[in-house]
């Protein structure tokens, strides 16, 4: 699969997942409900590029750890950087080799893929707890 292609589906599930709420099976009653937390995309956000560095860094890859560190300095100053979305998309062209590229998209993909199983607000059972 092209990275481009491969970049747009992963950004267009983010910007699904991004546009409702998310509801986890865990946590304590006062997160949002019995057993349920609502998902922060924002703070989830950082934790994921914390681990990508993280492994770029195990990876010997000092090129895709300061592309993600840049990201993720841009996030915590409150610059606020473009939508996550955006920069997914932006990769391919970023001048990443193509085993990074596709390191991180795997990891990213594997993430998206996960949480985009999880039941919006609509698909609950909970029902309005707000």
């Amino acid at each position: 699969m092209r990275h481009e292609i491969r970049a747009t589906r992963i950004a267009d599930v983010w910007e699904r997942i991004s546009r409702s709420p998310l509801w986890h099976a865990a946590g304590c009653g006062c997160s949002g409900g019995p057993g349920c937390v609502l998902v922060n995309l924002a703070s989830t956000e950082i934790d994921l590029l914390e681990s990508l560095a993280n492994q770029a860094r195990t990876n010997n890859d000092p090129f895709a750890a300061e592309l993600i560190l840049r990201r993720l300095g841009r996030g915590r100053e409150g610059s606020d950087p473009a939508p996550f979305s955006e920069w997914i998309l932006s990769l391919p062209d970023s001048g990443l080799s193509d085993a990074s590229l596709d390191r991180i998209l795997s990891n990213i993909e594997r993430f998206v893929d996960s949480v985009a199983s999880l039941p919006t607000r609509s698909e609950s059972r909970l029902g309005d707890i707000s």
